[in-house]
This record gives C-alpha cells, sequence and structure tokens, in this order.
C-alpha cells in the first residue's frame, strides 16, 4: 500500500488516541494497520492526521514483544502481560482492537 507520509523519526509523530484494527508479523517486522492514521508535525509546528496508515516495527524476535493491558476495576488499574502472538490473534480476530495511550496517564494496581 502507499502512503502520503513516511518518517523515521519518532520525535515527529504521535500515536495517542490512534487505534490499530490488524497487525501483521513479516521478515522480521511487526506491522500495525491505522484505519484513522496517526499524527504528524509538519514544519509549521502543526499536528495533523495522516488518514489511513500502517506503523512498522523491526524486532528481532517475536519473543522480545510483549502487551501491558491496562485494565480499570473497582477504582483501581490492573495490569495484564500478553504475548506478541496473543495480541495478534485477538486484533485480527477483530476481538480486540489496540489504542495507543501515554504511559503516563495510567497508574496500575497490583492483581
Amino acid at each position: 500500500m502507499q502512503y502520503e507520509y513516511f518518517s523515521t523519526d519518532k520525535d515527529r509523530f504521535s500515536l495517542h488516541d490512534c487505534t490499530a484494527t490488524t497487525v501483521k508479523l513479516t521478515d522480521g517486522k511487526l506491522i500495525f494497520y491505522l484505519p484513522n492514521g496517526f499524527f504528524c508535525e509538519h514544519s509549521s509546528n502543526a499536528w495533523c492526521n495522516t488518514g489511513e496508515a500502517e506503523i512498522e516495527f523491526a524486532i528481532n524476535s517475536i519473543r522480545d514483544v510483549t502487551l501491558d493491558l491496562f485494565v480499570e476495576s473497582e477504582g483501581r488499574t490492573f495490569r495484564n502481560a500478553y504475548t506478541a502472538e496473543h495480541l495478534i490473534e485477538k486484533i485480527n480476530n477483530k476481538e480486540w482492537e489496540l489504542e495507543n495511550q501515554p504511559a503516563h496517564s495510567r497508574d496500575f494496581g497490583r492483581e
């Protein structure tokens, strides 16, 4: 798929409030498909949405990838750890969507 924007400068884009609905693992890359895109900074310092997008992460091994899922219950937040395989299966089966939220916006308790 051809996209209008391409960047490897992680300081010029934000995944905050962006949702991945499909995930692929291919050729040492973990690829998240974001139908509503993500936010990128242009030279004017204005943040705009890219529209439909993919985010690629180069990985050495699928074992290097983990997901911490934060769940709120009874006024507390709990963290559950999942494998990348579990994440990919759940997202691609449309059981989950992955929305990025900044880590500093969450506190977590113990299960």
